[in-house]
């Protein structure tokens, strides 16, 4: 499995940290704000701190799992892949195998009654309408005389043997067309979760910064105040993680 991006795990860790500070914290925070403004107000910062560090948490797991959710979709797309691969690879082959055993045993003239005019295509889209062409051809043509002595055309075999490659071609791409439609909707989800998360983890890192200051942990309060540079990011991770911590 892929590993989490880079802008995910720089989130969760610095939703660990800020969850971390709030509820190790709490009793310090207490304390302290008791002394200057009563015990309503120390009680009233820790209710703060600990339904900031829930609603974090919550958000950085709902983020966690839409990001999950989105590596095992694109784990999936591995084999699905190889088959698309394997069956262009397959269908090209034949394409290309047919046009001398039909030249040298039909001519040129029944090779463009068919369809087989001009190169092979690369394009998986293109293989596949040439196939089609010419199976149809292959179909409807009579053969004219053998060019090869002792030797005739297999003009049926021939063409349902391309029609099976262009087939597993079109059932390949069939399949990457879905798997490609479901990463776009497990990325939607995993960028709706990154946006909420990065609302969620602006205001109770704001929060515990706030009132972690006031207790007088200035340092703790300056580590996991929200960076103005990377949202979703406390400053000290932003401060540490180099420049590719801007990327998905």
């Amino acid at each position: 499995m892929a590993d989490l991006s880079r802008a995910v795990t720089l989130s969760v860790r610095s939703a660990d940290a800020v969850v971390a500070a709030a509820t190790t914290h709490a009793n310090t925070v207490r304390e302290a704000l008791t002394k200057v403004l009563g015990a309503g107000a120390g009680d009233a910062a820790v209710v703060l701190l600990q339904a900031g560090a829930t609603s974090l948490k919550a958000s950085k797991d709902k983020l966690l799992g839409a990001e999950t959710a989105h590596i095992i979709e694109l784990s999936d797309d591995i084999p699905v892949r190889k088959e698309r691969d394997d069956a262009r690879v397959s269908l090209r082959e034949e394409l290309v195998r047919l046009r001398p055993t039909v030249e040298a045993a039909a001519g040129t003239d029944y090779l463009a009654r068919i369809g087989m005019t001009g190169g092979s295509p690369e394009d998986p889209s293109e293989m596949q309408r040439l196939a089609g062409v010419v199976v149809a051809g292959l179909r409807r043509e009579a053969l004219p005389a053998s060019l090869l002595p002792g030797y005739v055309l297999p003009a049926a075999e021939l063409a349902t043997r391309l029609e099976q490659k262009a087939r597993r071609m079109g059932a390949a791409m069939e399949a990457i067309n879905r798997e490609t439609k479901e990463n776009q909707e497990t990325l939607q989800k995993r960028d709706r979760a990154l946006a909420e998360f990065t609302t969620v983890f602006r205001a109770v890192a704001n929060l515990t910064s706030v009132l972690l200051a006031s207790g007088g942990e200035e340092g703790l309060a300056a580590r996991v105040r929200p960076s103005a540079r990377r949202a979703g990011q406390t400053e000290e991770v932003a401060n540490t993680s180099g420049p590719e911590g801007d990327g998905l």
